[in-house]
């Protein structure tokens, strides 16, 4: 920065930053693609416990159970995890029409599939005119959600009765004591189809009515059912008969007999009050009753596990297109449910409560609720036959390191070009390696900053030769990387959901070893072993390999997963893919560490972008990279290193071409593989020091 040399005579104090520090980018969140029953799909989610995977994604099932428990597993170890729920257009949205309730399919080109918020941004998008109601996301869970509309203070709360000349005293209700049906009997004079009917009309299955008196008390009771009237002509009158059944029996102790019945809606409980006059229309000095209520029930309690939990409640929300809540936001309830819900959206009004500008809107005409399920939603293909191209679509969500920052890759079920079948898993027709192939290939490698790791299928490990299968897998796995990461296979473990047990394949417990190593240790420490490698939730493992045979999978850069009496499953190697023991880089504890200071470097080296290359810059990045790697020597990471940034490799051509170079030497610390114990009997007369070199 230039001195003024204007003004009076002074002293110009300026500050120059020269404490630039390189800190270590985080090394513990995993990703995983793969099939589930609820939520977004296509679109990355971060959770930190299995219970949020759960909340986000509905519990496992036979349709997901690898994938579900692979994600949970890694949790086990960790609290930080990225998911994409992938489907094909076997999945459909759980959606509701006054008529028809039907499935919001892909395949009916009226009725779209939801399968995310940002579709639904899109701009463009409209639901069919028929659509009313639909679930948020895709699924059958959506069959469970029950919705229920209350857009008018006479739905919310009324005293049925009639009044008028013809229907005066016409409708009788009878409930006798401890019985759960109301009898409602309707005698009118040359009116046929009309009296009982019109009762009925307004009454809603789950409104509570209160029956009773100031004399014999009063009892709430919740309608079950209601029933058809039966007319009987008697000359010139009709009487009709119809049951309203109830979900308990009135127990005041006598027969209650009234032409009056006062009614609730299901869930008026949860309100303070009806819906009403909003204040932005009030404001407006309008008439019109433009509020409604709207509750998200569980139905069957396949969300909560409690069958008829409230999921959600929107209250005074608005018809009004127009309205605004005192802070601007807007009131109008469509936009509210459909940009705020976890478990619907808004399609078309109801039919008598129309939307529209304030000053065009007229109160709901309706004097019962509106309640429903929503129906026909769709799981699409479950786990084991979804397409590799909704997989590897899921995938492509983690391929910028802009986007999502991870650190490992679960492959989670390994997949092919085959179904999964038990039949003659080692003939060439079963590849089931090409998901995992194209994770590392088209991610890992191409990132350069995170770790695949792959498992064999679990036919591999549950028929014919596990070690001649495993080995084929890897070997048709093409691409040496130190990216990738392969265990031995499955184990297997309770689901306490569903009250069974599953095979489960195991790379997510080694993404989550390598996540619990960084809390307890370093990324350069090894995952492996007895110290850091003990795997959880196993019942057994789906393949144990014994010494012959671990020592053929090492060899084929696979890494055994062993269980051993009184030292559970632990992960007995720590390989890469890359194929060559001789490099450093075969091993996952050096592979990590580069991660580490490739990313902890090249982030802090953004700060020089566009200053001078000279002596100063270049002496800045020296004393920024040197305590940063100082550290991690003094942690045990590193043996030696050597910092070179000066005019040996800034020559005037680096320099003329815009370009600074900084030179990084690292000798990475090893992990131990073998222990060599060397035990050397010698006769009394000899002494120690003859022999010690001579070993």
């Amino acid at each position: 920065m230039a001195v003024s040399a204007s003004g009076s005579p002074s002293v110009q104090v300026k500050e120059f930053d020269l404490t630039t520090v390189i800190t270590s980018v985080a090394t513990s969140a995993a990703g995983q693609a793969g099939v589930f029953r609820w939520g977004p799909v296509n679109q990355l989610v971060q959770v930190s416990a299995e219970p949020d995977v759960v909340a986000a994604f509905g519990k496992p099932t036979s349709l997901n159970p690898e994938t579900f428990f692979n994600a949970a597993n890694f949790l086990s170890y960790s609290s930080n995890m990225y998911l994409v729920r992938v489907g094909d257009t076997a999945l459909s949205n759980a959606a509701l029409n006054i008529a028809t309730s039907y499935a919001n399919t892909g395949a009916v080109s009226t009725v779209p599939l939801v399968l995310n918020y940002a579709q639904y941004q899109v701009p463009g998008f409209t639901f069919d005119a028929n659509v009313d109601f639909c679930a948020r996301y895709p699924g059958s869970l959506g069959n469970d959600l029950r919705i229920s509309q209350c857009d008018s203070a006479a739905a919310f709360s009324s005293n049925v009765t009639f009044t008028g000349n013809t229907l005066t005293n016409a409708v009788t209700v009878t409930i006798g004591a401890n019985v759960a049906q109301i009898a409602v009997t309707a005698n009118v004079a040359g009116v046929a189809n009309a009296s009982a009917n019109t009762f009925l009309g307004k009454f809603a299955v789950g409104d509570y009515l209160v029956l009773g008196n100031t004399s014999i008390g009063t009892q709430s009771i919740k309608i079950s059912s209601i029933g058809t009237p039966a007319e009987v002509s008697n000359g010139g009158n009709y009487v009709a008969t119809a049951n309203i059944n109830l979900y308990t029996p009135y127990n005041l102790g006598t027969t209650y007999v009234a032409n009056t019945i006062s009614r609730n809606w299901e869930f008026s409980s949860f309100f303070s009050v009806p819906p009403g006059q909003s204040p932005y229309v009030a404001g407006l000095n309008l008439t019109t009753q433009d509020q409604l209520h709207v509750v998200v029930c569980d139905n069957n309690g396949l969300f909560t596990g409690t069958p008829g939990s409230i999921l959600e409640t929107w209250q005074g929300l608005s018809r009004a297109t127009d309205s605004k809540n005192i802070d601007n936001t807007t009131n109008y309830y469509k936009t509210v449910i459909n940009a705020g819900s976890n478990y619907l959206y808004v399609g078309a009004d109801r039919s008598g409560a129309a939307s529209g500008l304030a000053n065009a809107i007229s109160n709901s005409t309706t004097t019962t609720a509106w309640t429903f399920n929503l129906a026909n939603g769709q799981d699409g293909t479950d786990e084991t036959a979804v397409s590799l191209a909704a997989l590897t679509a899921g995938y492509d969500l983690f391929r910028s390191k802009e986007d999502v920052a991870v650190s490992v890759l679960c492959q989670g079920k390994a997949r092919g070009t085959s179904a999964d079948s038990l039949s003659n898993p080692s003939s060439s027709t079963y590849n089931y390696s090409v998901l995992a192939n194209y994770i590392i290939g088209n991610i890992s490698e191409k990132r350069n900053d995170v770790m695949t790791v792959i498992s064999p299928a679990k036919v591999d490990v549950l028929q014919g030769d596990p070690t001649t299968n495993v080995v084929a897998f890897r070997n048709n796995v093409n691409i040496a990387s130190s990216y990738g990461v392969m265990d031995s296979g499955y184990k297997y473990q309770y689901d306490k959901y569903n009250d069974t047990s599953w095979y489960v394949p195991l790379n997510g417990d080694i993404a989550g070893l390598m996540a619990r190593t960084d809390y307890t240790n370093d990324p350069w420490w090894s995952p492996a072993g007895y110290n850091r490698g003990q795997i959880n939730n196993v019942v057994k493992l789906a393949w144990n390999p014994k010494k012959a045979q671990r020592d053929t999978l090492y060899n084929n850069q696979i890494n055994p997963v062993v269980t051993t009496q009184g030292s559970g499953t632990v992960l007995f190697g720590d390989k890469t893919l890359l194929g060559n023991d001789g490099s450093a880089f075969s091993r996952i504890n050096v592979r990590r560490l580069f991660i580490v200071l490739e990313a902890s470097i090249s982030l802090a080296a953004q700060n020089f972008l566009f200053e001078f290359n000279d002596y100063l810059t270049r002496n800045q990045f020296v004393n920024m990279v040197t305590p940063f790697l100082r550290d991690v020597q003094g942690r045990r990471g590193i043996y030696d290193f050597s910092v070179i940034c000066d005019e040996t490799n800034n020559t005037a051509q680096v320099i003329d071409n815009e370009q600074f170079v900084g030179t990084i030497a690292i000798k990475p610390a090893r992990a131990i593989n073998w222990v060599i114990l060397n035990f050397v009997a010698v006769g009394d007369s000899v002494t120690f020091s003859q022999v010690i070199g001579s070993i």
